[in-house]
C-alpha cells in the first residue's frame, strides 16, 4: 500500500493514497465565524464548495502551520454521499510504500486515537495509519453534513 505522510507536531501519520482525489498546495479558504476550531473553512474546488478540516486540530488540538509543505488533501467524504472533503495537513510532501501486513495493531486502547488503524516503524520512526472513516467523530459528521451554515453552501456555483 502507498501512504501519503503528514505531520502533527512531531508525530507522523499516513493516509492510504487510494482514498485521495488530489493533493494541492495550501490555498486561502473562506473562513466562517463561530465554527469549531477544526473547521478551517470552505474551498472553491472546480465550481463546487468543499469543507476543509485542519488535521492538526482534529488529531491534537493544535493549528496547522502555514509552511511550504502544508497541503490540502482532497478525499472522498467517508461513508457519505457528500462532496469531497479537504484535509489541511503539515508536511504532506512524502509518500512511502509499505506492506499492509507490516502494521502492528496495538492492544493498548487509546481513546483519542480510535482513528489509528495500526502503526509501523521505519528508519525515521513511527508512522500511524489513519482510518478516515473513524477520524470523523459523530460530532464532526453532524457539523459537516447537517449544519445549517454549511447546508446553504451545498451545490453553490459561485467562487468562495
Amino acid at each position: 500500500m502507498m501512504l501519503l505522510l503528514f505531520k502533527v507536531r512531531d508525530d507522523r501519520y499516513g493516509i492510504d493514497v487510494k482514498s485521495i482525489i488530489e493533493v494541492m498546495p495550501s490555498v486561502p479558504v473562506q473562513r466562517i465565524p463561530k465554527v469549531p476550531d477544526y473547521f478551517a473553512g470552505l474551498l472553491n474546488y472546480r465550481g463546487g464548495v468543499v469543507p476543509v478540516l485542519d488535521l492538526s486540530q482534529l488529531i491534537d488540538h493544535c493549528t496547522s502551520k502555514p509552511c511550504l509543505s502544508t497541503r490540502i488533501i482532497l478525499v472522498e467524504s467517508p461513508g457519505e454521499q457528500h462532496p469531497p472533503l479537504g484535509l489541511l495537513a503539515e508536511g504532506a510532501t512524502e509518500t512511502i510504500k509499505v506492506a499492509a501486513d507490516d502494521f502492528s495493531h496495538t492492544s493498548i486502547g487509546v481513546e483519542g486515537e480510535a482513528f489509528v488503524d495500526g502503526m509501523i516503524m521505519n528508519e525515521t520512526g513511527m508512522i500511524r495509519l489513519v482510518n478516515l472513516d473513524n477520524l470523523l467523530t459523530p460530532e464532526v459528521r453532524e457539523f459537516l453534513f447537517n449544519a445549517p451554515a454549511l447546508a446553504t453552501t451545498e451545490g453553490a456555483e459561485h467562487g468562495v
